[in-house]
């Protein structure tokens, strides 16, 4: 069954410079290659070619979906590619926008995505040299409703490469139901220690009859919460990790949340462990702050808060714990 993106990208307000320009060839088969497959998926390859089912000028790659655009003040062209306008753009709109991505431009004519998220509108501002990305996202992204504001701000690190979290531009810096990335790592980017917890889980899932896709497992790098400057990581979330072809059963574990400190051999470790509990991250501190938010059956999205749990950083235990 075709998805449409709930939270999908990004009714964006980014430069309109060069918007008529003709893409690079890398960016233009990105854009054609997404909409081919949004227009086929659950299609066998017969089905797929017959125009009866999917008519030429649902895989086309129109112009308008390509604006070049300025991500970080150098002399390379960037380019956002706007899923608002594919000819098949049902498939990636839904409720919260239409999905958007960003791609940096790098010596050599090539080109790397630093975007690719839900949420609407999208801004960038500020200094070229220093420029920030802002988005409204689907309520939902910061567990609450949909209509709700949920205004999240990035910053360009050009010493990374990559859009890094800020305070928005309320200088609000309390990331609800944590931070969300600008790009979802893959299993092959992340460290040893979260591929070795990543099977742990999926060994897990296939022990009750279930599965872990890798590509709908939780895991992504977090603003530092050790203070060495070094960003960390996160493994799981609040909700059961494994996929059910069937119903889930009556008795399962809790959900697991694992936090990953980066420790000074260059490696990483369990900083702390917990299940059945969200979490907020404060990045207006430093280092950024973790704080529990416990469940229970009476508080959430009404007017009760469930309780909070701020953590600190032990660095005697190499560990975060429960601030007194």
């Amino acid at each position: 069954m075709r998805r449409l993106f709930a939270t999908a990208a990004l009714a964006a307000v980014l430069i309109p410079a060069a918007a008529c320009a003709a893409p690079p060839a890398f960016i233009e088969k990105e854009g054609r290659d997404r909409v081919v497959a949004a227009a086929t998926e659950g299609l066998t390859p017969e089905e797929a070619n017959d125009p009866e089912n999917v008519p030429a000028w649902m895989k086309q790659a129109k112009p308008k979906m390509f604006k070049k655009v300025d991500i970080n003040g150098d002399t390379l062209p960037d380019w956002l590619i706007d899923y608002e306008q594919a000819p098949n753009a049902s498939f990636f709109c839904g409720t919260g926008g239409c999905q958007k991505a960003l791609y940096v431009g790098e010596p050599g004519g090539t080109f790397r995505q630093v975007w690719s998220r839900g949420g609407g509108p999208l801004t960038l501002s500020g200094p070229k040299s220093a420029r920030r990305l802002e988005v409204d996202f689907h309520g939902s992204v910061c567990g609450s409703y949909g209509a709700d504001e949920c205004l999240r701000a990035y910053r360009w690190d050009s010493a990374a490469g990559r859009y890094v979290e800020t305070p928005n531009s309320k200088g609000l810096g309390m990331l609800v139901s944590g931070p969300t990335p600008s790009v979802q790592p893959t299993l092959a980017q992340a460290p040893a220690e979260v591929k070795a917890d990543i099977a742990l889980r999926r060994q897990a899932c296939e022990a009750l009859g279930a599965g872990l896709p890798e590509d709908e497992a939780t895991f992504y790098d977090i603003p530092d919460f050790n203070g060495d400057g070094v960003r960390d990581w996160v493994v799981g979330s609040a909700h059961d990790d494994c996929q059910w072809e069937a119903d889930r059963p009556d008795k399962t574990p809790p959900a697991r949340m694992l936090f990953l400190a980066s420790r000074p051999d260059g490696g990483f470790g369990k900083a702390f462990e917990t299940g059945d509990a969200g979490w907020d991250m404060d990045i207006a501190a430093s280092p950024a702050r973790v704080i529990l938010v416990e469940n229970g059956e009476d508080c959430g999205m009404g007017d009760k808060p469930c309780p909070r749990r701020p953590l600190r950083w032990d660095a005697a235990t190499a560990t975060l714990r429960p601030a007194q």
